[in-house]
């Protein structure tokens, strides 16, 4: 297995909403499709091993399972290569809502935003629908994840 020495920051969201705006605002960052992953367990680019897929890009074990369990249980697991930005895109996921494995705690996180009401989590087993909000497609180009991002680091 090749592991790359790849520094990411992660996010953990509890519904689609709030994960679009952090990635929407990432990207007018200038931050590129292949520098932003997003995981979603009920897309049909589903990865089927997101723990493996981070560890290849040289996520530590412990962080890698915890986040692959973060989304097995139907949450979104945002990746994003930072290219020294680090501080900017971990304010902004935690801006909209995201925890991590350092924080573990979406509370944390959700207190950041004045009158947040959590939406609630798509079932992991249920097929994407149309109906969530018209710019669904960059997300769903996304949605392979930290696999398009190991992707991208292997022919690097």
């Amino acid at each position: 297995m090749t592991t790359y020495q790849t520094p990411l920051i992660v996010g953990i969201f509890q519904a689609e909403n709030p994960a679009r705006q952090a990635v929407d605002t990432l990207r007018t960052l200038g931050l590129r499709y292949d520098q932003v992953g997003v995981a979603i367990n009920s897309s049909s680019h589903a990865t089927s091993d997101l723990q493996s897929d981070l560890e290849k890009l040289g996520m530590p074990e412990e962080q890698a399972s915890y986040y692959n369990n973060a989304y097995k249980s139907g949450k979104i697991v945002v990746s994003i290569r930072p290219d020294g930005r680090e501080q900017e895109v971990s304010e902004i996921l935690q801006s909209n809502g995201a925890y991590s494995f350092e924080q573990d705690t979406p509370a944390a996180a959700e207190s950041n935003q004045p009158g947040n009401v959590e939406e609630p989590v798509t079932d992991a087993t249920a097929e994407p629908t149309n109906s969530t909000v018209a710019d669904e497609q960059p997300v769903q180009e996304e949605a392979n994840s930290a696999t398009a991002t190991a992707d991208s680091a292997d022919h690097n």
